[in-house]
């Protein structure tokens, strides 16, 4: 189900404040692998003084094709935090190949964290653990199968759960007492940490530095939208299925109209939704006209009469109406 290509109008969409009336984003794909807590001084499975694994990047190994931007910095937008450790930094980011392109961004206690990228949440933990708040992460799967996780967050202060779909820009949760926010991008098949860029960082390709301070452009989104664009997506799905195309299409091409976002949203999935419903209805016209060419014009006319009524909005009820026009005139 993840249908959206990243495109020009994403960068666009992150670079200004967006209000929604309806956003979300419908991900078919579902995510329960535990998130790995940073390991200070570790081999990246806790076991401390290791040397790194064979195999392991290293600052020297790193990409020279910059990411495409595709991330809001994680905290409300005009909000400054500095950023105490970049990819592959020496402290803690050379311990394993879940660590080596994030970033610990500077955050008191307390202080809200924002959602980088739209997407699905498939993990949450809060519930602190034998370091406290380190442990607590927060994990959302993107369209394009990459996860961005977020840890060190306080514990108890999650305003997400598991299956809920948020908005780049939508509060996740506070941060912790580790003084810092913990953002990685992952590779969901293979969990393993991957290059990012930020539509904000002007400088380095959109990648942020160690000992820079950066401000956030997040738009702010009021999660009542979010829930409502993914319960009107339910809907319309449902009618879809139960053949009622009519209702399905009016929903799906409210979604179309009302819905901006950045990276994967509701309106790109319905769009594809109405392009599939579309090109259906396209083919049923010419069923249709094959049937007045072999003289069933009454046939004919009964199926483009509810290509009308199931098509409305689309090239598909156009393509029917002229078709029926034609018909008249050849009476």
């Amino acid at each position: 189900m993840e249908r959206l290509p990243a495109g020009a109008s994403e960068e666009r969409a992150g670079r200004k404040r967006i209000s929604l009336g309806l956003a979300a984003l419908l991900l078919g794909l579902f995510g329960g692998i535990a998130v790995a807590g940073e390991r200070s001084g570790t081999d990246g499975k806790g076991n401390a003084g290791a040397a790194p694994a064979a195999g392991t990047a290293t600052a020297e190994s790193a990409p020279t094709t910059p990411p495409k931007p595709l991330y809001c910095l994680p905290w409300p937008g005009s909000v400054p935090h500095p950023c105490y450790q970049g990819n592959f930094g020496k402290a803690t980011h050379l311990s394993g190949q879940q660590n080596n392109y994030a970033w610990d961004f500077g955050m008191n206690l307390g202080e809200p964290v924002t959602t980088a990228r739209a997407g699905k949440v498939v993990h949450v933990d809060d519930k602190g653990g034998k370091e406290g708040d380190k442990e607590n992460t927060i994990r959302v799967l993107h369209e394009d199968r990459t996860y961005g996780v977020y840890a060190h967050l306080k514990t108890g202060s999650a305003k997400v759960q598991v299956g809920d779909f948020v908005e780049a820009g939508e509060l996740l949760a506070s941060s912790g007492d580790m003084h810092h926010l913990h953002f990685v991008v992952w590779d969901a098949p293979t969990m393993k940490s991957i290059p990012a860029a930020f539509f904000e960082v002007k400088e380095n390709a959109g990648v942020p530095q160690e000992k820079r301070t950066y401000k956030s452009a997040a738009p702010r989104v009021a999660p009542e939208s979010v829930r409502a664009a993914a319960a009107l997506l339910d809907r319309a799905d449902g009618d879809r299925a139960k053949g009622r195309l009519d209702a399905a299409l009016r929903a799906y091409l409210a979604i179309t109209k009302a819905t901006t976002g950045v990276g994967g949203n509701p309106r790109e999935r319905a769009r594809h939704a109405v392009d599939e419903l579309t090109q259906a209805g396209l083919e049923q016209v010419t069923a249709a006209s094959a049937k007045a060419s072999s003289g069933d014009a009454p046939g004919a006319r009964k199926a483009l009469d509810a290509i009308v009524r199931n098509y409305r909005g689309t090239d598909a009820e156009s393509a029917a109406k002229r078709e029926l026009a034609a018909l008249s005139k050849a009476r």
